[in-house]
């Protein structure tokens, strides 16, 4: 059982469905996450590009996964990134202080190589 707010909160059972949300600027698709539950632990696999636009639309989702399955573990994957701005970078923060926030922690697996001003 963990806290949140000014609760206890007992996380939900396990369900091994595999959700995948599309974020979408106009007609062009933008990013998508992929959520994996599992035993105290929750994976989001994130492709496509991370801009401002995206990152919103992840945070949110991402978020409402975690209130809702309450993991002890949140392991962001960037593998699947093509693109990632510095809203990606705060989207990676800001999830580590509200994991930190309900007792638990955050891994990030396969972070996007950092790439060279162009010439």
């Amino acid at each position: 059982h963990r806290r949140h707010s000014n609760k206890i909160c007992t996380p939900k059972p396990v369900s091994w469905t595999i959700q995948a949300f599309y974020f979408v600027k106009g007609d062009e698709p933008m990013a998508k996450v992929t959520f994996v539950p599992g035993t105290g632990t929750l994976a989001a696999y994130l492709s496509g590009e991370i801009d401002h636009h995206a990152a919103q639309s992840l945070r949110r989702e991402i978020d409402a996964q975690v209130d809702d399955r309450l993991p002890e573990l949140l392991t962001l994957d960037f593998s699947g990134v093509t693109f990632m701005d510095s809203s990606g970078v705060g989207l990676i923060l800001g999830r580590g202080r509200h994991i930190d926030a309900l007792g638990g922690r955050l891994t990030v697996q396969n972070p996007p190589r950092a790439r060279s001003p162009r010439q």
